[in-house]
């Protein structure tokens, strides 16, 4: 009976600390490598820093699944006016970004880690063969920032 009881606990646990987090790489600029991005969940104007995962440019962010938005942009720090945001058509430089429907994502994938990648320079070759759904949206990257010689 105890050994039944700890097992729905350590069950319980498990399914409340579920997480998704959402991965970016950002652009290869100055004001996007020297600075660590924030991201506005749903519109409503409150930056929350994202963490530096590593090298290369990837800064993450993590919500319990039950909490996460339904759309994110993700800015440069130095960009207070919150104009130049990340969305999800970053590359399409003449139009307006779209949010990223981060919730919508999720839903689709099934996964509990999004890769963003920003900057179509640094995307995957053609020749990848990994979960490469969407043209920035991955959810098993083998990529790094390329580098000019």
């Amino acid at each position: 009976m105890i050994r039944m009881l700890l097992l729905l606990l350590m069950l319980t646990s498990l399914a409340i600390a579920e997480q998704v987090t959402f991965f970016v790489q950002v652009p290869t600029s100055r004001n996007w490598l020297n600075e660590t991005p924030v991201l506005v969940e749903n519109g409503d104007g409150i930056a929350h820093q994202m963490e530096n995962v590593g090298e290369n440019g990837w800064f993450g962010y993590t919500w319990e699944k039950n909490s996460l938005p339904d759309a994110i942009f993700v800015y440069s720090s130095k960009d207070s006016a919150r104009s130049y945001p990340i969305g999800s058509n970053f590359t399409d430089k003449g139009h307006e970004q779209d949010a990223i429907n981060i919730k919508l994502i999720v839903e689709t994938f099934g996964s509990d880690s999004i890769y963003y990648i920003a900057d179509d320079y640094c995307w995957p070759e053609k020749e990848y063969s990994g979960d490469f759904t969407l043209p920035m949206f991955v959810t098993s990257p083998r990529v790094a920032r390329k580098t000019t010689s």
